[in-house]
């Protein structure tokens, strides 16, 4: 969308129009994408007007006699976007300077020739034919320029898309493999958590081995002493009763033996007095 909002350029026109002493203008960008203004106006007609054109894309209305021409300058050296939006925003210079008579698109100085503006204003008779083919071969340029510029929007879009299609693409990619590092990293713990639960199992059933041996082996320990003791008391009991039916039949004093099964016999003979 052109930006035409210079007031300089409806005052140009506005001038021209009214058959003042200005009866040319000349637009351009100014190093901008959509901003048009004022470049310049004069009062030296057609000539004038070709001596101010540059290899840019400029517009310009110029009175000839009592007819107005809408020139679209679009130099051989712009390139084919800047061409393409030359057309598009010609459209809207037009719609603002819509009192003309003709609208010429030029890329040559020949092209805006003083025969050739006179006779697309048909200000001459014998014009009419040359007239006529001028503007079979502009609209068949404009024609082929606007298939030109679909080709290359085309061709853009398809360039676009291949991109866009690329970058979605690494993106799967960098997705995919966070996603395998990410498993990859849960079977990791997953398998180390495992093996230290199967090793902290088997060091508790070691311990509980270790003491359920250590317990096992008191036990028996203790089996064993009250065994011995059990015996050791019976022994006693033994020596004592025949230390007992010794001292009835006076026979103590005949004993040659002071030891009998480990046993001290007087102390087992002193007690069982007592």
């Amino acid at each position: 969308m052109a930006d035409l909002s210079d007031p300089n350029i409806v005052q140009a026109y506005n001038e021209i129009e009214q058959h003042q002493e200005t009866n040319w203008l000349l637009l351009g960008y100014h190093d901008t994408r959509d901003v048009i203004s004022l470049y310049s106006k004069g009062a030296g007609g057609l000539s004038e007007f070709r001596n101010q054109l540059m290899d840019e894309v400029l517009y310009g209305f110029v009175r000839v006699e009592d007819r107005f021409v809408l020139i679209t300058w679009i130099s051989d050296q712009v390139s084919g976007v800047r061409r393409a939006r030359a057309l598009v925003h010609s459209r809207s210079v037009a719609s603002l300077l819509k009192n003309h008579n003709a609208h010429m698109t030029a890329s040559s100085i020949n092209d805006l020739s003083d025969n050739n503006v006179r006779a697309r204003l048909k200000l001459d008779i014998a014009s009419k034919r040359l007239s006529k083919r001028q503007s079979q071969n502009e609209e068949f340029v404009e024609d082929e320029e606007r298939q030109a510029s679909l080709r290359r929007k085309h061709a853009e879009d398809e360039k676009r898309r291949a991109e866009m299609a690329a970058v979605a693409a690494r993106e799967r990619a960098r997705l995919a493999a966070e996603e395998e590092a990410r498993r990859k990293k849960q079977e990791a713990a997953l398998l180390a958590r495992a093996e230290a639960e199967a090793k902290a199992k088997r060091a508790r059933e070691e311990e509980e081995m270790k003491r359920r041996q250590a317990q096992q082996a008191l036990e028996e320990d203790r089996k064993k002493k009250a065994e011995a003791e059990k015996r050791r008391a019976h022994e006693e009991e033994i020596m004592k009763r025949k230390m007992r039916e010794a001292e009835k039949n006076k026979d103590v004093s005949n004993l040659n033996i002071r030891t009998w099964g480990g046993l001290d016999l007087i102390s087992l003979f002193s007690s069982a007095r007592r």
